[in-house]
């Protein structure tokens, strides 16, 4: 018997989501290409090295700047459709402990992080099964999730936070259950 793939009906991205999906997308390429601006200007003007190193510091912290607000808007929106406080995303390691709960994980697995060595294997599992998680609750794929929040979050985090999906607490990984299951 043929099972129809699930498709989610309620999924309408807005605008403006889009938009900042796409801008934050080139900013983020960006910071791919200024090596390749920096070496470019190094051969057309060789005799100022100076002025390529401070244009390109300027553009990248401008491009730092940028995808920290539309960071910071995205989850904002999350925490706050999530049903936690908007201001819960402005403190370090509160956020990502508050992440781990919406996606359905104990918070307190956030401070294995801070283990020598072990911490940044435990982190890459973990950003892998939230980002799953976190996708499920908000009515997305568990590949949407990998892709986009693990991978590509720059542009996934935007779409997932200025799109127009509710929060399912049933969907996606729950806290009663052990941290693989």
């Amino acid at each position: 018997m043929y099972n129809e793939p699930k498709i989610y009906p309620d999924w309408k991205p807005s605008t403006l989501s889009i938009v900042i999906a796409i801008i934050s997308g080139i900013s983020y390429l960006g910071l791919f290409l200024s090596p390749m601006i920096f070496t470019t200007w190094m051969l057309v003007a060789p005799d100022d090295p100076y002025t390529p190193l401070i244009v390109m510091y300027i553009y990248m912290m401008g491009v730092a700047l940028f995808m920290s607000i539309i960071m910071l808007i995205s989850q904002w929106r999350i925490f706050t459709r999530a049903g936690k406080g908007g201001w819960e995303c402005l403190i370090p390691v509160y956020n990502t402990w508050t992440l781990y709960e919406i996606a359905g994980y104990q918070g307190y697995y956030c401070l294995f992080a801070f283990i020598p060595f072990v911490g940044s294997i435990f982190v890459l599992v973990m950003t892998i099964l939230v980002s799953m998680s976190l996708a499920l609750k908000f009515g997305k794929s568990k590949t949407w999730g990998i892709v986009m929040l693990a991978l590509l979050s720059p542009i996934g985090f935007p779409i997932l936070g200025l799109s127009q999906n509710t929060y399912i607490e049933s969907a996606g990984h729950d806290k009663s259950e052990g941290l693989f299951e």
